[in-house]
């Protein structure tokens, strides 16, 4: 797979198809090896400079965005920045992270949409932003204990943001 994606929208399509049937059903074995082609185009995509293993230690693509993320257990955070959003978690720009193993409630806002979504996360990283030029300062959350509607929603912004970031 090229390292310029030169149809990024075809790209993210043939890869939320494959990822939704790697959730669902599973992949074959030739599906599976596309799928991680995919993976790391559009991972190499959003984040310059990553090695492919890098890519492969993610579940999902990391897909750069600003939301505004309202922590409703920290008081002192109140609203920040979510950078970006996978499937897995979050980025949170904020120069007051909480520490690493942080049980946190997050409510995602969508502006455009007027839509929010309220999920469990853990804080499972603390210092610069995931990609490896970024200086922001910050912290990742890992989703935890998501119910199926939850996990819907979390999968539908995921796609919505990734599909208006490729195009």
């Amino acid at each position: 797979m090229e390292s310029v994606i030169r149809n990024p929208p075809s790209v993210f399509r043939e890869y939320m198809r494959l990822q939704r049937m790697h959730a669902d059903v599973g992949l074959t074995t030739d599906e599976h090896r596309r799928w991680i082609q995919l993976k790391r185009a559009l991972g190499r995509h959003f984040s310059p400079g990553l090695t492919n293993d890098r890519l492969d230690e993610r579940g999902s693509v990391r897909v750069p965005t600003r939301l505004r993320v309202h922590f409703s257990t920290v008081d002192d955070l109140g609203r920040c920045l979510m950078t970006n959003l996978s499937r897995g978690g979050l980025f949170v720009a904020t120069e007051t992270p909480c520490e690493i193993g942080t049980c946190i409630h997050l409510r995602i806002e969508v502006a455009e949409t007027g839509e929010a979504v309220e999920v469990l996360g853990e804080v499972v990283s603390v210092g610069g932003g995931a990609s490896l030029q970024n200086e922001e300062l910050g912290m990742g959350v890992r989703f935890r204990n998501l119910d199926d509607a939850e996990r819907k929603a979390i999968d539908d912004l995921y796609e919505r943001v990734m599909q208006r970031a490729v195009e």
